[in-house]
């Protein structure tokens, strides 16, 4: 990986993301739509969105790294995902893990030797993705075509034999030996920041997870931004007017690149999670240094509550479901996710942590207060409590925040609500239940995947018009 210090990659992705940021017109963050939607998400919220586990045995723990390995070395296919809906009833990732279960079920070893012999004609048994379709010329007459799904089936035959050319080359049976002997030797140098260090260095050995663009601090857009006739007027006022942001920017030519490595990522993260407790070699102590793993779903999710606002010509491509043909526009969009989800988190964790010392000191305030005869105890102003045994049943069970002292009809202000539907309740003592934060603290990747999975999966949500890359194979 060029001029990168492997335990400072994910130092690298983060750098790499606010920099063309900042030098983007192509998205922009709200910072009040970003407020206003991280303190929507509460706590239950993250700790309940978790990857399920596939429910798969296997021969041995090489057999099993050697399947992780596949799902996450297959894990692109986005740009399809309408075509793969009306053809396999699937999702880009449904669609990709439905093959490798395939093969895995039908008693194949995925090792060096599967990924290098798979062949495009083994795509529709293993995936169920059609490689050709039958079109009819006239009434009974049909003559057969390629498949508009068939360059992403030659993509999955060129990845898989591509890893399996470099696992012979280094004398791995497959995926797992490659993972194995690649942490061993980040043990051996007793690195500080394993999962850093491991996730660089897979993106060395394995082409298809080096995802990262080499941007042009002179040029972006004329290098990467060779748009199509269909897109030529966008993506020629795009440049417009990122050259006149760049004009007070002195730079000299050079090339950087803007690092997202999301592949990666996700199989750094997976590794952990399944062997992490019961396997040294796989317990990543920098886990939670990671990003999200940025890719088209985060960032239409973003867009749908305002957190990401879109340039004109960019709206205009993505809207019209076409294809984005400029990497300057989609490195922009996957940069500003990056930058946006570390800003949420920062606010889960201050809203988590600050929730948790009122919580606390509302336990402390009740259990040092002498109560008065038929009273039960005090609560402090700031103290975050949750409502009960009221006659009015919905608001059982609503969270509140005391805002002053027991008043002369011996009950507490508490106010309930969001923005401008706030309104204030007395309340008595035996009605105010100490709000005890549970669960665990916000995390990167618990955040990732309940945009991803949990909003991503909502009805309207969903409809959120996705930018498409077709070229691409790194999501």
């Amino acid at each position: 990986m060029t001029s990168v210090a492997a335990e400072d990659i994910f130092k690298q992705i983060r750098e790499s993301s606010r920099w063309f940021l900042e030098n983007s017109s192509s998205v922009a963050i709200n910072e009040h739509a970003l407020q206003k939607f991280a303190t929507s998400i509460l706590p239950e919220d993250l700790n309940s969105a978790e990857k399920t586990p596939f429910p798969l045995k296997f021969k041995s723990k090489s057999s099993e790294l050697d399947f992780i390995g596949l799902v996450n070395l297959l894990n692109f296919g986005s740009g399809y995902r309408e075509l793969l809906h009306a053809a396999c009833n699937r999702g880009a990732y449904d669609t990709m893990a439905f093959g490798c279960i395939a093969a895995h079920i039908s008693a194949q070893a995925i090792n060096a030797d599967f990924l290098l012999n798979l062949k495009l004609v083994d795509i529709p048994q293993l995936f169920g993705i059609p490689i050709d379709v039958d079109v009819e010329l006239q009434p009974a007459v049909y003559t057969t075509k390629p498949s508009p799904l068939r360059p992403l089936a030659q993509k999955i035959v060129s990845v898989c034999n591509e890893v399996g050319r470099v696992c012979r080359a280094r004398g791995w049976k497959g995926l797992s030996d490659c993972f194995v002997e690649i942490l061993k030797d980040i043990r051996k140098r007793g690195s500080s920041k394993p999962g850093a260090e491991f996730v660089a260095e897979i993106a060395k050995a394995i082409p298809a997870f080096d995802d990262r663009y080499e941007i042009s601090t002179e040029s972006k857009e004329e290098k990467h931004g060779k748009a199509t006739s269909e897109t030529k007027t966008e993506a020629e006022t795009e440049t417009e007017a990122a050259n006149e942001k760049r004009k007070s920017k002195q730079n000299s030519a050079q090339v950087r690149h803007v690092y997202f490595l999301k592949k990666a990522q996700l199989l750094t993260g997976e590794l952990h999670k399944r062997f992490g407790a019961s396997d040294p070699l796989f317990d990543f102590s920098d886990i939670a240094d990671m990003t999200v793993a940025a890719d088209n779903v985060l960032p239409a999710v973003l867009r749908h509550f305002g957190v990401l606002e879109y340039s004109k010509p960019l709206a205009t491509v993505i809207d019209a479901r076409k294809p984005i043909k400029n990497n300057y526009m989609e490195c922009s969009l996957r940069s500003a996710t990056i930058v946006a989800c570390d800003q949420i988190l920062a606010i889960l964790n201050k809203n988590f942590l600050e929730n948790k010392e009122k919580a606390l000191e509302t336990e402390i305030g009740r259990e040092n207060t002498v109560p008065r005869k038929g009273s039960i105890g005090e609560f402090k102003v700031g103290a975050q409590v949750t409502l009960q045994g009221l006659n009015k049943e919905k608001l059982n069970g609503v969270i509140g925040v005391v805002t002053g002292g027991l008043n002369a009809n011996g009950r507490y202000p508490v106010e309930i609500g969001e923005y401008a539907a706030k309104r204030k309740l007395g309340v008595r003592a035996q009605n105010l239940k100490p709000l005890v934060v549970k669960g665990r603290a916000p995390t990167i990747t618990s955040l990732d995947f309940y945009i991803w999975q949990t909003l991503g999966k909502m009805g309207e949500i969903r409809k959120t018009p996705r930018h498409l890359s077709m070229d691409t194979v790194f999501y």
